[in-house]
């Protein structure tokens, strides 16, 4: 029987990025899949792109991208349907073509300014 257990140094530093970064990680979102409103869209879709996309710009151990689009799809596979696996899988492979200009938009983004979360605190 395989066991497991939670790793929670990453959880909590994943939560704390998700939730400081979070106004960039919408417009991200919004910038790179513009076909979906982010107001529509289930958290078994958002999520998942939020935790790859944190993985490739914000987590303090260095993951593969491939490591990290991969783990985000299975969690949209697990916890959404078809449809939040696909739609995961093109906003990441969007966000991966794009790093070389998201990364210096990251650094610069002023995660201050007021905006519309999606999560409550």
């Amino acid at each position: 029987m395989f066991q497991s257990e939670l790793d929670n140094a990453y959880l909590n530093e994943m939560f704390e990025i998700i939730i400081k970064k979070e106004s960039f990680l919408i417009m991200l979102v919004q910038k790179y899949a513009p076909k979906f409103d982010i107001n529509d869209m289930d958290l078994s879709f958002i999520l998942p792109v939020f935790i790859g996309t944190c993985e490739m710009l914000f987590y303090s151990e260095e993951i593969p991208v491939k490591v990290s689009v991969n783990e985000a799809v299975e969690i949209a596979k697990t916890y959404g349907d078809d449809s939040s696996k696909k739609m995961v899988n093109g906003v990441l492979h969007n966000i991966i073509q794009n790093l070389d200009t998201i990364k210096p938009q990251a650094e610069s983004f002023d995660y201050n300014a007021p905006f519309r979360q999606i999560f409550n605190k």
